[in-house]
């Protein structure tokens, strides 16, 4: 059952948004009554593919987008909490050498955490790249008057090639009025210009 977008339900879902909750979460929540207290289950709360088709209408595509991107900053706040959380860093084993309770590191949940707080930094960096994007300075080094003078005496031969073609099959010269940056204008014998 495809669920008409109303005021109520573009609210819930811009409000998750905000919170930084991916549109499934928003939609299973909404169905199972968990995103206001006191809310009852909805079963014609939309799902996320109906949200999709909702995306044609510019004013929801354009909130949703600011939603989304509101939700970044909840997004920075949920990285430096699991980078911060050291809880199930570690776990109890059975030693199997001497059968003892021994404390040990647990690496599949530091990788587990690991992998959360890339893929939110990855999502933060593209959708707000001014603030959370990696920021490339180029530096130029070279020298710049060598590129100046090179600029240079390749206009002066164009110039020069230009006076040249400027002179017509009877052997007078044409007036050479502007070059600038390739583009010449001369004068032709009736006073029109040329270009």
């Amino acid at each position: 059952m495809i669920s008409k977008r109303t005021p109520h339900y573009t609210t819930q879902i811009l409000r998750g948004l905000r919170r930084g909750w991916t549109v499934a979460k928003i939609c299973a929540m909404g169905k199972a009554g968990l995103l206001n207290a006191g809310d009852a289950p909805d079963p014609n709360f939309p799902a996320r593919e109906t949200i999709w088709d909702w995306m044609v209408d510019e004013n929801f595509a354009s909130a949703y987008l600011e939603s989304r991107r509101t939700g970044c900053e909840a997004m920075v706040d949920e990285l430096l909490a699991i980078s911060d959380d050291r809880r199930e860093d570690d776990d109890w084993y059975i030693s199997e050498k001497t059968g003892e309770l021994v404390r040990a590191v647990d690496h599949e949940h530091i990788n587990r955490s690991r992998l959360r707080v890339d893929s939110r930094k990855w999502y933060v960096a593209k959708l707000v790249p001014r603030l959370y994007g990696e920021h490339v300075q180029i530096e130029h080094k070279g020298n710049i008057d060598l590129v100046t003078s090179r600029l240079n005496e390749g206009r002066q031969r164009a110039l020069g090639v230009v006076q040249e073609a400027l002179t017509d099959q009877r052997g007078e010269e044409r007036t050479l009025r502007t070059v600038i940056e390739g583009t010449v204008t001369v004068v032709q014998d009736d006073g029109s210009d040329l270009v």
